[in-house]
């Protein structure tokens, strides 16, 4: 652990970092947001342990991709793969 930080410092930088990438993906256009879901799934399928960062991170980037979505298609398939997400977060906790 850095010299000087304790357990809230933690917390408080990560939940400054969430806030700080849902605001990035409310700016971010759409084509990045897609190629961001590409690299997430690309990710999300490699990963060996499945953490409730990776979760939330992703409920975050489908549920934007979702409400922003041009196509009803697009907006489908992003909720689906959002409650998915969702569904794993539950059993997670």
């Amino acid at each position: 652990m850095i010299k000087g930080t304790n357990m809230s410092n933690v917390i408080s930088i990560f939940k400054n970092e969430k806030q700080n990438y849902l605001r990035q993906l409310a700016t971010t256009p759409m084509q990045s947001l897609l190629a961001e879901m590409v690299h997430f799934q690309d990710n999300f399928s490699k990963a060996r342990v499945i953490t409730k960062d990776i979760l939330i991170t992703g409920v975050a980037l489908f549920s934007e991709v979702e409400k922003r979505a041009t196509t009803m298609d697009m907006q489908v398939l992003a909720g689906a793969y959002r409650r998915n997400l969702e569904e794993l977060l539950k059993r997670t906790r």
